[in-house]
C-alpha cells in the first residue's frame, strides 16, 4: 500500500479523532441571553480544549485502545482465567497479561484500585500465572530471564514485591540467570532496577556496550534499510540506563543515557517511524519520551548531521502519527494483538513507557506500632532489667522506608509470653515444654543463625496461641531479647523481613534471610535444605504446637 504523505496521514487522523470527539470542534457561535440585574460572569469552560491536532489524536486514540484492551481482558472462564491470554511475539513476550496491566496501570493512575474488582482479579492471575511457571511446568523448559522480567515489572506495578514472591525471590533468579540475547538481557536489568535492587558493574558495562554496538552499526542506515531490531534492543537498552542512572542520582552519570539517546533519535525515518515494525517506534517513543532534554547540550551535535542547524534532534509528533497509522478501526494495534496494543499505550500515554515503572504510587495507610525500626533510623535501644531479672526491650513506632508499600493485615501479639532462655554457640538447643492446657497454647521455638558456617545462634522457646501468625512470634521474641529486633518493609500481600539482629540483607552480596518450618530443633551439625523453606510468609505462616521456626542468614 502507499505511504501517505506526513501532512496528510496527519489531517485523516485529526478527521477521524473530530468525528469520534465533537467536543474538540469549534464551538458553535452562541447567543447567550443577557445577564439579570445582579448576575455574575458566565462560568469558564470546564473542558480543556487541546494544544494541537496531534494531541486530540493521541488521546483520542490512547482512549481506543485502553478501552479495548478493556474488553480483550478474560471474563474467568476456567480454562483461561482473568488475563489476555498468550501472545507470540519479541523475546520475552509469550504471555500477554504482564504487558497488558502494565500498560493500564502505567497509563492510568486509578487503574488499580480496591474497589477495582477486574484489576485484583487480573493481579490475582499475575500471581498465578507466575506460580505455574515456577512449580508446575517443571517438566518444561524454565521461564526465560525476558519472561520472567516482565512479570517481575508488572508485579512491582501492582505494588507486589518481587524479592519475596510466596518464597522465591524473582529479582535474584533474574541477577543469577544472564540472558544471552542483549533485548532481553536490558530488559532484566530494568526489572532489576525498577525493584530497588543492585545493578552490578559488569551489567552495566554490558549495557553500554551494547548501546556502542547497536548505536554505531545502525547509524545513518535507518533511512536505507530497515533497523527495526536494533531500534528495539536499542531503546530496551535506553530504558534500563536511564533507570539507573535515575536511581543513582547522580548527574555525572548523565553520559550513560545522553549517547545512546542520541544514537537512537538518528534512526529516525522520514516519515517520522524508527523502522518498517510498529514495535520499534512504539519502544523508541518510551525510550525517548523518557530520557530526551531539549537542551541545547542534547540537541547539538557534529555539523555533518542530516539536521537543520547541524543539530540531532526527533520529531515527537511524527512519530506519534506514525505510530497510529497503526491503529485498527477497532483501537487495537497489530491487528488485534494484546502485547502490541499494550506496547503502543505505553508510548501514547506520554509517561515513559516501562521506565515509568518506578515510579508507581501505593497506598501507605497507617500502621500500628510494632518493633521495627525508629525513626531515628536506629534498632530499639539496649534492654532494661526489670525487678525480675528478664531483659526487655522499649517499643518504638515503625519507620516507614523509602520503599515501604501498603500495610498488611497485622496479627494481634495478645496471649504471647515467653517461657524458654536464651542461649549462644553452634550447639545451643533449648528445651521444649509439653503441650498448653485446653488446647489454646502452642509452644514453638524460634532459632537464628548467621552465616554459612553458623557462627553464631540465637534461640528462644515461645508460647503462643495456636494459629497465631509467626509476625507475633517475631514480635514477642524482639520484646523478650534484643537480639530478635527486627526490621521490614510492608506490602499488600504482608511483611517483608530484611533485618533481623542488626544484619541486613545484602541483595548484592546474595545475602538473605532465609526463613525454614522444621518439625525438630534446627541442628547445626544437620542444616536444613532448601527444600524445607516456608513457601509462605510471616503473616501467612501460623503457629501450631511444637513448631520450630529458623531464620538463617546466608548466602544463597
Amino acid at each position: 500500500m502507499a505511504t501517505l504523505p506526513g501532512w496528510l496521514l496527519l489531517a485523516s487522523i485529526c478527521a477521524a479523532a473530530l468525528a469520534q470527539n465533537p467536543e474538540w470542534g469549534p464551538a458553535p457561535p452562541s447567543h447567550p441571553k443577557e445577564p439579570s440585574s445582579g448576575a455574575g460572569p458566565l462560568p469558564p469552560p470546564t473542558a480543556r480544549r487541546p494544544e494541537s491536532p496531534t494531541e486530540a489524536a493521541v488521546a483520542a486514540g490512547l482512549r481506543r485502545a485502553l478501552d479495548w484492551l478493556d474488553r480483550a481482558q478474560r471474563r474467568g472462564r476456567p480454562e483461561e482465567g482473568w488475563g489476555w491470554g498468550w501472545a507470540a511475539g519479541a523475546p520475552g513476550r509469550g504471555d500477554a497479561t504482564p504487558l497488558a496491566v502494565l500498560a493500564l496501570r502505567l497509563s492510568n493512575d486509578s487503574w488499580l484500585s480496591p474497589r477495582g474488582l477486574r484489576s485484583q482479579l487480573a493481579s490475582q492471575q499475575i500471581d498465578v500465572d507466575v506460580l505455574v511457571h515456577l512449580h508446575w511446568k517443571h517438566h518444561e523448559e524454565p521461564i526465560s530471564p525476558g519472561r520472567l522480567s516482565y512479570y517481575t515489572l508488572a508485579l512491582h506495578a501492582i505494588c507486589r514485591d518481587p524479592r519475596y514472591f510466596h518464597g522465591h525471590d524473582l529479582v535474584g533468579s533474574l541477577l543469577h540467570h544472564e540472558s544471552p540475547s542483549d533485548e532481553e538481557f536490558a530488559i532484566a536489568s530494568l526489572a532489576t532496577c525498577a525493584s530497588g535492587a543492585h545493578v552490578r558493574k559488569r551489567q552495566i558495562r554490558r549495557l553500554l556496550d551494547v548501546a556502542d554496538k547497536v548505536g554505531g552499526v545502525t547509524e545513518g542506515t535507518a533511512a536505507a534499510e530497515d533497523a527495526s531490531g536494533d531500534v528495539e534492543t536499542l531503546a530496551t537498552v535506553l530504558l534500563a540506563l536511564d533507570c539507573i542512572v535515575r536511581e543513582h542520582r547522580n548527574r555525572n552519570l548523565e553520559h550513560y543515557v545522553k549517547r545512546p539517546a542520541r544514537s537512537l533519535a538518528r534512526l529516525q525515518t522520514p516519515d517520522g517511524s524508527f523502522g518498517s515494525r510498529m514495535r520499534a517506534t512504539a519502544l523508541a517513543l518510551q525510550a525517548l519520551i523518557s530520557t530526551w532534554e531539549e537542551e541545547p547540550s542534547w540537541n547539538h551535535m557534529a555539523s555533518s548531521e542530516n539536521q537543520p542547524g547541524g543539530g540531532t534532534s526527533w520529531n515527537r509528533s511524527a512519530a506519534l502519527v506514525s505510530l497510529l497509522s497503526h491503529q485498527g478501526s477497532d483501537g487495537s494495534f497489530g491487528g488485534g494483538d494484546v502485547v502490541a496494543t499494550a506496547e503502543a499505550v505505553l508510548a501514547l500515554a506520554g509517561r515513559g513507557g516501562l521506565g515509568a515503572v518506578r515510579n508507581v504510587s501505593c497506598p501507605t495507610p497507617p500502621r500500628p506500632p510494632s518493633p521495627l525500626l525508629p525513626a531515628s533510623g536506629a534498632l530499639t535501644p539496649p534492654p532494661q532489667q526489670t525487678a525480675s531479672g528478664q531483659q526487655h526491650s522499649s517499643l518504638a513506632p515503625a519507620r516507614h522506608g523509602a520503599s515501604s508499600h501498603s500495610a498488611a493485615r497485622t496479627q494481634s501479639d495478645e496471649g504471647m509470653e515467653a517461657t524458654g532462655s536464651k542461649t549462644e554457640g553452634p550447639a545451643a538447643t533449648p528445651k521444649v515444654p509439653k503441650n498448653g492446657t485446653a488446647g489454646e497454647d502452642a509452644v514453638v521455638t524460634y532459632t537464628l543463625w548467621v552465616g554459612p558456617n553458623i557462627s553464631e545462634s540465637l534461640s528462644l522457646t515461645l508460647k503462643a496461641q495456636r494459629n497465631s501468625s509467626f509476625y507475633g512470634v517475631m514480635t514477642e521474641a524482639a520484646r523478650r531479647d534484643e537480639r530478635f529486633q527486627f526490621a521490614s518493609s510492608t506490602w499488600p500481600n504482608g511483611h517483608y523481613v530484611h533485618t533481623i539482629h542488626n544484619l541486613r540483607e545484602q541483595p548484592a552480596a546474595h545475602s538473605y534471610w532465609l526463613l525454614y518450618r522444621l518439625a525438630t530443633l534446627p541442628d547445626p551439625m544437620d542444616p536444613p535444605s532448601h527444600r524445607q523453606l516456608s513457601p509462605i510468609g510471616v503473616d501467612d505462616l501460623l503457629v501450631n504446637d511444637g513448631d520450630h521456626f529458623l531464620f538463617w542468614y546466608k548466602k544463597l
